[in-house]
């Protein structure tokens, strides 16, 4: 088995609305070589519902805490990671395919110790209002 590269942590706190599509984006970009994890932040919503969902169908760890907000939840997913690098998105983002295959390697073409990139702000119309270059 290859070892891990990339962990990504995502947490989610009420965000069944959208969290089906960013789910959605994220399996249909992993490897072996990526983990995904996911820490509910005390949803009262179906969130935790749609995470057990994916995490049936693929290799998702979900873990669960009391509603401490997005910074206490990434901690606790970065406590639990793997990978050599981490990934912090959120549960209302999307990646285009192919976006962890780039990520991986430019990280390891240049060996680089953090990576920054572009990305684009879409509104709930799914119209670009706006985007932000690194």
């Amino acid at each position: 088995m290859k070892d891990i590269i990339l962990s990504i942590i995502i947490p989610v706190y009420n965000a069944s609305a959208y969290l089906r599509e960013t789910m959605q984006s994220i399996v249909e970009n992993i490897n072996e070589r990526v983990e995904v994890i996911c820490i509910d932040d005390g949803s009262t919503d179906n969130s935790l519902k749609i995470l057990n969902e994916y995490a049936k169908k693929y290799n998702i760890m979900i873990l669960n805490q009391p509603h401490l907000g997005a910074p206490a939840a990434r901690n606790y997913g970065t406590i639990n990671a793997q990978g050599d690098y981490i990934f912090y998105f959120d549960a209302d983002d999307v990646l285009e395919r192919g976006s962890i295959e780039f990520i991986i390697s430019e990280l390891k073409r240049n060996d680089n110790d953090l990576l920054i990139f572009n990305y684009e702000i879409i509104n709930e119309r799914g119209i670009k209002v706006g985007e932000r270059n690194h």
